[in-house]
């Protein structure tokens, strides 16, 4: 896709796959947004986006505030969708934020998205600890879903939800199951 002239959203844009995204799509010429709750323990870091401070949209807010939404997604023409908790320790320290961080405020956001901009093309970012225990090697899209921790199993939720408004027509969604992400 020629991203140039494109509006981009980037959810969780201020972490390390998020700004390293919002990045690469300013480089191509992409009108970029990005919303991060930076949230402590999340992997924000605004010196991320160093090299196109002017270029990018940055605004600090959880994608499940409706109130920013009608201005940042109305017009978009894809969405990355990379926001969340990432530490499968803290969701077993605190379930409820987990939840919150990776289903409520998903599920706010997809259903605000598809008032806003029915169709949206996003690509959401889960995780592969939603299939838990390997069962076999390499993971394939066919192995059992077995979530080992809060995390796996609010992600896998929340993919589900992705999933439900695709399957309606209501979003157009594409579902990463990332693992052994890592950088500088």
């Amino acid at each position: 896709m020629d991203y140039a002239g494109k509006r981009v959203l980037v959810t969780g844009g201020l972490g390390f796959i998020g700004s390293n995204v919002a990045v690469r799509l300013a480089e191509l010429g992409a009108h970029v947004t990005v919303i991060d709750s930076a949230v402590a323990g999340c992997g924000a870091n605004r010196h991320n986006l160093q090299p196109f401070p002017s270029r990018i949209d940055l605004r600090i807010a959880s994608i499940g505030d409706l109130a920013l939404l009608p201005d940042a997604a109305a017009t978009v023409d894809v969405v990355f969708n990379l926001a969340g908790e990432i530490s499968h320790i803290n969701s077993m320290r605190d379930p409820l934020r987990d939840l919150e961080l990776n289903t409520t405020a998903q599920l706010q956001f997809l259903l605000a998205l598809r008032s806003l901009r029915p169709g949206a093309r996003v690509v959401y970012a889960s995780t592969r600890q939603v299939y838990g225990v390997p069962q076999y090697l390499p993971i394939n899209e066919a192995h059992p879903v077995n979530p080992i921790d809060f995390n796996g199993i609010h992600k896998h939720a929340a993919a589900g939800y992705h999933r439900l408004l695709t399957a309606r027509g209501e979003i157009d969604a594409t579902i990463l199951r990332l693992t052994n992400v890592y950088g500088p």
